[in-house]
């Protein structure tokens, strides 16, 4: 249950947004092979993963933001699921924002991975 007006705020933005429960920890891959903008193959395409919300594809390279940690798979072209290993790229504190955007530089030499505060008032 809230505890301040600041939680009860919290909670009901975040059941506005859907946002509230446990994250399925993984990345759902919806390929619309005709074009008509309805997918016809739903696949897991990646799993046991921790809260994800950011990725980018960089050559051959799927990148995830975990909440804990920038995560680094091997991609083949029209692949419908990722099982390789993971390698860490960076790791990240709990605490804060537990969101991880991730943006590649125009040359594509460099990821940027947005952590937010660790608070919504500093």
């Amino acid at each position: 249950a809230p505890k301040t007006p600041f939680d009860l705020a919290m909670q009901a933005t975040m059941r506005r947004a859907a946002a509230l429960g446990d994250s399925p920890n993984r990345i759902t891959l919806l390929r619309d092979a005709d074009g008509d903008g309805v997918a016809e193959r739903r696949d897991t395409f990646l799993s046991g993963l921790n809260q994800p919300f950011g990725m980018a594809l960089i050559g051959q390279d799927f990148y995830v933001g975990n909440t804990d940690g920038l995560m680094r798979y091997a991609y083949t072209d029209g692949a419908t699921s990722l099982t390789g290993p993971a390698t860490r790229i960076a790791g990240f504190p709990p605490g804060g924002h537990w969101t991880r955007s991730i943006l590649p530089s125009a040359d594509r030499t460099r990821l940027y991975v947005g952590v937010g505060s660790m608070s919504n008032i500093a």
